[in-house]
């Protein structure tokens, strides 16, 4: 029995309107759900992006490994004496010089043969130790045949810097303590003056930072263009903040980039004001390099276009979308374990040292079928959930980045990813 409700045209209009108004209110619980679910999993969940179970350990590779024959021996049960290392103590490295205080017993030892030695080991710290190098060049006269003399002496070797009073050393020190420790000058002109009791002003060594840096620049040019040379190049970038002179204690937001060669294992960092496609153009403009990987920013791919170098996408920055989804349901379990497949033979490759050529072989045989599945995965799911949704921002994300995602199938020597130079921007 059917039955039929007449409403007016007021009546369907605010029908309609209290329709899309519940449909909004859903995707909204759903939103906020992910929300709390992504909070809850900061707060008390795993933070790693990692997902292991027990079928990434049997992955079926269609490589078996070579059969090692055994022996089993039939022995009588014994005990097993337990080594006995003292709780969280390990042990000091052997390769740093040891300084030995022998302690005799208060006791008349004459004559008495040495049967051990207790040996007990502390790590100690010697300050830093500051000195001044003394370069004597005796001045000697020299009479030629007609009486006429002469003052000659020894030639001055080279200095970093010109009439300076600090030796390359310690203009290395300042600087390695400057970008590396991430000590301020004016900690380190202290550091200085309680290790030598000598005040060096911070101004000063400002200036030995400077010159310092400048010598550096030439080895930093030989490195971005040895870096330059390359056909294949992860890249990725990084905020930082930039100190505004003479506005005291005003800051810009810059950029440091990082251009790493995955065959000669080599890296450069070249900063900006920006993050845009031109310095991507500055650096990379009539270069060698064919191939670049990075993240999905929007100057990657203007720079491809514009350049035609093509663009490699980073597999893990796909993952992450996935995994900041919240609850793991049946579905997204799907694509987890076609992550784990992925990964996985791209691990069981570097474990067996296979040549760019042999794991594009791999990848044919075995990668191209889970990727094919992937793309069947997303274009099904896509239609079945809200597109403004976490896990719908997720599989929008490796649906437009499709290609690039996918161009490791197409060249043996781009990674699956680019983590190892995030990595270093971390």
């Amino acid at each position: 029995m059917f039955y039929f409700i007449y409403m007016t045209k007021e009546e369907q209009k605010a029908f309609d309107a209290t329709v899309e108004e519940n449909r909004d209110l859903k995707d909204e619980i759903n939103r906020l759900n992910s929300q709390l679910d992504w909070f809850k999993r900061q707060i008390y969940g795993q933070k790693s992006e990692r997902i292991v179970d027990g079928d990434q350990q049997s992955l079926d590779l269609g490589v078996q490994d070579n059969e090692v024959k055994q022996e089993f021996v039939e022995v009588k049960g014994h005990k097993k004496k337990r080594k006995h290392t003292p709780h969280g103590r390990e042990k000091i490295p052997e390769h740093l010089p040891r300084v030995t205080t022998t302690i005799n017993p208060d006791h008349d030892i004459t004559g008495l043969e040495v049967f051990d030695i207790k040996a007990t080991e502390y790590l100690e710290y010697i300050p830093p130790q500051y000195y001044v190098h003394r370069i004597e060049r005796p001045v000697y006269i020299l009479v030629d045949d007609t009486g006429e003399r002469s003052f000659i002496y020894g030639e001055l070797p080279d200095h970093c810097i010109d009439k300076g009073k600090a030796g390359a050393s310690l203009v290395a020190q300042t600087i390695i303590s400057k970008c590396v420790d991430y000590t301020p000058l004016y900690r380190f002109s202290q550091q200085v003056s309680r290790d030598c009791e000598f005040a060096i002003p911070h101004t000063t060594l400002q200036g030995w930072y400077e010159q310092g840096v400048f010598w550096l620049e030439f080895i930093a040019r030989a490195i971005q263009a040895k870096v330059q040379s390359a056909e294949y190049l992860q890249i990725d970038e990084t905020t930082l903040k930039l100190i505004l002179k003479p506005k005291r204690g005003k800051t810009k937001k810059a950029h440091m980039w990082l251009y790493y060669d995955p065959v000669k294992k080599c890296i450069f960092f070249d900063f900006s004001l920006d993050r845009g496609s031109n310095n991507l153009e500055r650096v990379l403009e009539n270069t060698t390099v064919e191939v670049i990987q990075s993240d999905g920013w929007s100057a990657y791919e203007k720079f491809t276009k514009r350049s035609g170098v093509r663009n490699a996408g980073c597999m893990a920055h796909a993952r992450r979308k996935f995994f900041e989804v919240g609850s793991v349901t049946e579905d997204l379990e799907k694509m987890f374990g076609m992550m784990r497949s992925l990964f996985s033979i791209e691990t069981f490759a570097l474990k067996h040292n296979y040549t760019p050529e042999q794991r594009l072989v791999l990848r044919k045989e075995l990668s191209q079928p889970i990727i094919d599945a992937m793309k069947v995965w997303c274009t099904d799911m896509i239609k079945e959930i809200v597109s403004s949704s976490k896990l719908g921002q997720a599989i929008n994300y490796m649906l437009n980045q499709w290609k690039p995602l996918t161009y490791f199938l197409q060249d043996g020597r781009v990674e699956l990813t680019n983590n190892w130079i995030e990595n270093k921007v971390h």
